[in-house]
């Protein structure tokens, strides 16, 4: 089955000032390459044939990166953005592009070694109208689902009284191009679709990531991010023994 992706890239990036005043957060450099450069390889693993990306703040260089390096993945289209339209507007505004099949939505900013390919052969298999990757973390557990992994509700959105568990959207989602037509025109949280979708009765699911996820939206979790990638690509790191690494 054809399946395309969406990267949301127009962000302004503010937790990451001032580097985001000369770079987008997409091009921020993880071992002298491009946060956009690994999130591009993992979706190059998937049956993806066109990708799609919004453009807002610095998006001429994302625009200007991809001309130079993007010849390696499949076809990519941009859709600029004059205002930012947040992570459903994104979706709304690419309807066209995005509506004649299923569609992997990726945030810009973050990353994973899980195979992307399994949360599409997940999905595809089950059949709701979106899949959801999800991890558990203390801190940022918002979605509320069952036992089988249905999503029930999110937090300040609509809270069940009965749930199994809590666990993190990690910002990559698989979708049916129905979701679009619960999407307004203009600015939207996806989040807002997701809960027309439920109270219609549409099942969405969740998957577990199984492996290492970053957020690089914040310089404490850069600092994760890049500590990773030094240890794992790299050729050697070391941290002063007076260093608070954690």
């Amino acid at each position: 089955m054809k399946i395309k992706a969406f990267i949301l890239s127009a962000g302004y990036g503010t937790r990451l000032l001032p580097l985001t005043y000369l770079l987008p957060k997409p091009l921020v450099p993880l071992l002298g390459k491009p946060l956009l450069h690994y999130i591009l390889n993992n979706l190059s693993k998937c049956p993806i044939k066109e990708i799609a990306l919004n453009l807002h703040h610095l998006g001429e260089k994302i625009e200007k990166w991809l001309e130079r390096e993007g010849s390696s993945y499949p076809s990519i289209k941009f859709f600029y953005e004059k205002t930012i339209l947040g992570t459903g507007g994104a979706l709304k505004n690419a309807q066209n592009f995005l509506s004649d099949s299923p569609f992997l939505v990726h945030n810009g900013d973050v990353w994973t070694n899980f195979s992307l390919k399994e949360l599409i052969d997940f999905h595809l298999k089950e059949k709701p109208v979106a899949t959801l990757l999800t991890l558990e973390n203390s801190t940022e557990n918002k979605l509320y689902v069952d036992r089988k992994g249905n999503l029930l509700g999110v937090q300040g959105y609509l809270e069940p009284k009965q749930y199994e568990k809590r666990v993190t959207f990690t910002g990559i989602a698989l979708y049916e191009p129905e979701v679009l037509d619960y999407i307004p025109e203009g600015f939207s949280s996806v989040v807002e679709a997701w809960i027309k979708l439920l109270s219609e009765g549409k099942q969405i699911q969740t998957l577990p990531l199984k492996g290492v996820w970053f957020d690089f939206g914040s310089f404490p979790a850069y600092f994760q991010g890049m500590r990773y990638f030094l240890k794992e690509r790299g050729e050697k790191v070391y941290f002063h023994e007076e260093a608070d690494c954690e």
